[in-house]
C-alpha cells in the first residue's frame, strides 16, 4: 500500500531530499545499499528518526522518537546513455522483523521535482538491536518485482 504526499514546503523539502539523496554515500561502509535488475536500481536505507530535525520531520509527516526508524526506498531506471531517472513503484510492500516481532510496512510516496522516494515507518524495540527488513518493489515498466532483503542493527539514540 502506498500513501502519496506532495511537499510544498521547498526549503526544508530541498534539505530532507539533499539529506536523503546523501543516505547512500553515508552508507557506502556497508556493503548492500541497493539492488540493480535490468536498467532499475533500487536504492535503500534504514536509520532511526531522531537523525531527522524537527522541521524537516514536520514537513514531511514523519513522527520522530528514540523508538521509531524508517525504511527509505528510491527507485532509479537507465538509459542506454547511463543517465538515470527516477520511477515510480506501481507496487512496494515489506515487513521488518526482529526477535520477537513481524510487522508490516507501510509506505508512503514522496514526490518533489526531480525526486520520487518511499518513507515505511517500524518500531524498534530494544537498545542495539538487529531488524531484518524484507520489501519487494515493482518499478513502472519493469517485468518483475525487485526484491530487497537486509538487516541492520540500531540503538536507542
Amino acid at each position: 500500500m502506498i500513501k502519496k504526499y506532495r511537499i510544498k514546503e521547498t526549503g526544508v523539502m530541498i534539505v530532507f531530499f539533499t539529506w536523503v539523496l546523501q543516505l547512500p554515500l553515508a552508507a557506502l561502509a556497508q556493503d548492500d545499499i541497493s539492488v540493480i535488475q535490468g536498467s532499475y536500481e533500487v536504492f535503500y536505507s534504514a536509520f532511526n528518526t531522531s537523525f531527522i530535525s524537527p522541521e524537516v520531520a514536520s514537513a514531511a509527516g514523519i513522527v520522530r522518537g528514540k523508538n521509531k526508524g524508517l525504511v527509505n526506498v528510491s527507485i532509479v531506471r537507465y538509459d542506454n546513455h547511463g543517465q538515470r531517472f527516477p520511477v515510480k513503484a506501481l507496487s512496494i510492500e515489506g515487513e521488518s522483523y526482529d526477535l520477537i516481532y513481524r510487522n508490516t510496512l507501510v509506505f508512503k510516496e514522496i514526490v518533489e521535482q526531480g525526486a520520487r522516494y518511499y518513507l515505511a515507518p517500524f518500531k524498534i524495540s530494544s537498545d542495539n538491536e538487529f531488524i531484518k527488513f524484507d520489501v519487494a518493489v515493482e518499478p513502472e515498466g519493469a517485468e518483475k518485482p525487485v526484491e530487497l532483503s537486509f538487516k541492520r542493527r540500531f540503538f536507542k539514540n
